[in-house]
């Protein structure tokens, strides 16, 4: 996803241009549908939580909060926002002036996080919790995921560490065990 002007308007929200218009189209119905959903179960009053700018997929978690609570997700301001998320797709995010304009009209969630390479996010966690996840590949020994620091790019690999070459663009952190057993609640 890049910049806010490789992006065009749907009724209800702004979509990636490359999005189909049949698509568009379907998304916007949809929306329309669940923001009258949303309206009778709020007791005939719409509630709107503003992701932008860009607008999120049906499977983040912001979509399911929304979901839960009876909000509608838009990336498009109006009237009715009290609350914003910054929601960008890029690593090094660069679209916050909107919002931050906004911060004495509205509560931005995240407006300060405009850099979530996994190298900065690591070191963030080391300041939390007094560890690091990311290993130095050529001298670890064990199993570590080998992952873009890009954000988004899903091509995270287990590898067997030690190695001879680190891979530039690469991080390299230790593999964590996030399983969990059937009879867990998620």
């Amino acid at each position: 996803m890049t910049k806010n002007n490789q992006k065009h308007r749907g009724y209800f929200n702004k979509y990636h241009k490359a999005m189909p218009f049949s698509e568009t189209i379907l998304k916007d119905l949809s929306y329309f549908f669940i923001s009258v959903r949303n309206y009778f179960s709020n007791n005939f009053n719409n509630q709107s939580i503003l992701v932008f700018p860009h607008y999120p997929s049906r499977g983040s978690t912001i979509y399911k909060i929304g979901k839960i609570l009876n909000y509608n997700i838009t990336n498009k301001p109006n009237k009715n926002i009290r609350t914003a998320v910054y929601w960008e797709y890029l690593t090094f995010r660069e679209e916050f002036r909107y919002l931050e304009n906004k911060t004495s009209e509205l509560k931005v969630i995240n407006l300060q996080s405009r850099d979530i390479s996994k190298q900065f996010i690591d070191q963030v966690h080391q300041d939390v919790f007094n560890y690091a996840t990311i290993v130095n590949p050529t001298t670890y020994k064990g199993k570590i995921v080998k992952k873009n620091d890009i954000n988004a790019a899903h091509d995270g690999q287990i590898i067997q560490g030690p190695i001879s070459n680190i891979e530039k663009g690469y991080i390299y952190q230790i593999l964590i065990d996030n399983s969990h057993s059937e009879k867990l609640v998620m």
